[in-house]
């Protein structure tokens, strides 16, 4: 299903509706089932699906309630895409993330796969948004980051398996559908402890897993790893500190219009109707060619650097981060193209790999 992306200003009534499915019963009742039935990266209640299920939903509600909201458009997604492919072994911090909370819509599907359906046989599943935040299910809420997934819901297919698992007519499945589901649908979570490289993921068979995202990021594995390495890659370029920003912002707020259109039907908006739209920075361009071709004296021929994860200190926060470096041609103006020899990759083991860069010798 093709991801069509809503306007920026309407997230707030997204994010509402997510608020107040957490409390639906229907919701409850299917989340106990998925637990029962052992998925899940956290069962705070194993013996008891349904306690745990109302939860596990309740922590979800708490960090969406009051989050700030993120709309990421579809350039800047596939940037973000091409950094996390390429980001290296990443411990994160509080002060990576922009924002303790946060709902961060994508202007295009991060990732995806094909799941079992009743009615169709399977149905391709597309994962659009984030969530983040802190988690009271799991040692001290400032030592862990829980990050939720969220695909986009196909209400055909739900109007379908009400049909026939129910027995509703059209009407009464598609009206029945309209007050249970949301636009988007919890899909997957992922537990991140802070200091640390590694993340807890469930795979599609069920399994618990502890895994760095950056050695093990392959969308078919089963896992959602590549997914956290495209939100990791968001944060950073969001934030990232340069005089030339690879990201921009600006703050959109919902339409008078809608907020009235939302009261009178007894949706809330929970919070300030304010959305940050995080586009590709206007000034991006790439390195003059001429000037770095004439920078280093020997280069004769034009070539393409492919984009690049590099580690760029900040002495005034005492921290190194990995940043992300846009493809840019190297080489004077008029000197021919060439493409380059094909080259052989050797891993040279004089460190861990993948792993921070030592500082000041350690």
């Amino acid at each position: 299903m093709k991801w069509q992306p809503p306007d920026p200003r309407n997230l707030p009534l997204l994010r509402g509706q997510l608020v107040d499915q957490m409390r639906k019963p229907l919701q409850v009742t299917t989340t106990a089932g998925m637990l029962s039935h052992g998925f899940g990266a956290i069962n705070p209640d194993p013996r008891h699906p349904r306690r745990a299920a109302a939860r596990l939903l309740e922590d979800e509600r708490d960090r969406l309630i009051s989050a700030p909201m993120y709309y990421v458009t579809d350039e800047m997604t596939a940037v973000a895409q091409q950094a996390g492919a390429k980001l290296p072994t990443w411990s994160v911090w509080p002060h990576d993330i922009p924002s303790p909370s946060g709902f961060m819509v994508f202007g295009a599907s991060i990732g995806g796969y094909k799941s079992e359906h009743p009615s169709t046989g399977y149905a391709d599943i597309s994962i659009v948004a984030a969530s983040w935040g802190r988690t009271s299910l799991m040692g001290h809420p400032d030592q862990y980051l829980w990050v939720t997934y969220w695909s986009a819901v196909n209400r055909e297919d739900g109007i379908a398996l009400a049909m026939d698992s129910m027995g509703l007519n059209r009407q009464d499945a598609q009206r029945f559908v309209a007050e249970n589901e949301a636009d988007l649908a919890w899909d997957n979570e992922v537990l991140v402890e802070y200091g640390s490289p590694l993340t807890r993921v469930r795979t599609r068979s069920n399994e618990i897993l502890e895994i760095d995202p950056a050695e093990d990021a392959s969308p078919l594995d089963g896992t959602c790893a590549s997914y956290t390495q495209t939100v990791r890659a968001a944060w950073l370029l969001m934030k990232r500190e340069a005089k030339k920003p690879i990201a921009t912002t600006e703050e959109r707020w919902m339409r008078k219009s809608m907020q009235r259109q939302a009261e009178n039907s007894g949706q809330p908006i929970y919070g300030e109707p304010r959305v940050t739209v995080v586009r590709l920075h206007t000034s991006r361009r790439s390195p003059s060619a001429a000037t770095t071709g004439q920078a280093r004296g020997k280069v004769k021929f034009r070539s393409l650097v492919s984009g690049h994860v590099r580690w760029q200190p900040y002495k005034s926060r005492n921290i190194i981060e990995p940043i992300w470096i846009e493809p840019y041609v190297r080489g004077p103006d008029n000197a021919p193209f060439r493409a380059g020899p094909k080259k052989v990759k050797v891993n040279l083991l004089d460190r861990p790999p993948g792993g921070r860069p030592p500082v000041r010798g350690k």
